[in-house]
């Protein structure tokens, strides 16, 4: 027994020994890290790469955004160019005071080819490079609230072109719509013209 507890008082313990103050100074003073200079460093580098993508993705959603709704105003400048096609075929005559930025159709009825209440008005409205066509049926484009398309860059759409019996040529009406949300930007113009046919007309 006294063996044992001499050669335990002699040996090295066989628990750890607590490290002294100083001991812990010179790990704390040994151990790696970063300086301020460094870290700033690193944030600027990250700061510039995040400005980067941010921009990207903001251009990227933009110009998304800008196409559909380049898009939208071409599907209905054709939606109007359809219906002008359909009502010009049906169509008996036109008001006497059309122009270029407004238009009336008489349908044949019980009391002939005259203006009433079956009478169809389109009109182009607006100022500057913005201007929109709308649609009413009404003998005058006034109330007209039914809009058909919109930023047209031009309010000369319509175009009575009288037919021929000589030529063996219907009345025609010309349409022209000039649609660009972006006038600044030629490369997004959009240009839909037609020449319809007055098939109920008499030729002039």
């Amino acid at each position: 027994m006294l063996r044992r507890l001499r050669r335990f008082a002699g040996g090295t313990s066989r628990f750890p020994q607590t490290p002294s103050t100083g001991s812990l100074r010179e790990r704390a003073a040994d151990a790696a890290g970063y300086s301020v200079v460094e870290l700033l460093t690193v944030m600027s580098i990250l700061s510039v790469i995040l400005g980067g993508l941010v921009s990207v993705f903001v251009a990227g959603s933009n110009a998304d955004a800008d196409l559909n709704r380049r898009y939208q105003a071409q599907t209905d400048a054709r939606i109007a160019m359809d219906k002008l096609r359909r009502e010009v075929h049906r169509a008996c005559d036109v008001g006497s005071g059309w122009s270029s930025t407004q238009i009336t159709f008489y349908f044949l009825g019980g009391a002939g080819c005259i203006a009433d209440s079956q009478s169809v008005s389109w009109c182009v409205t607006g100022s500057g490079s913005r201007f929109a066509l709308y649609r009413i049926q009404a003998a005058s484009c006034t109330g007209a609230t039914a809009r058909y398309a919109d930023y047209l860059i031009s309010s000369s759409v319509f175009a009575v072109v009288a037919g021929s019996d000589t030529n063996h040529a219907l009345s025609r009406l010309h349409v022209d719509l000039n649609i660009n949300r972006t006038p600044t930007k030629t490369v997004n113009a959009y240009h839909l013209a037609d020449d319809i046919a007055f098939r109920n007309f008499t030729r002039l």
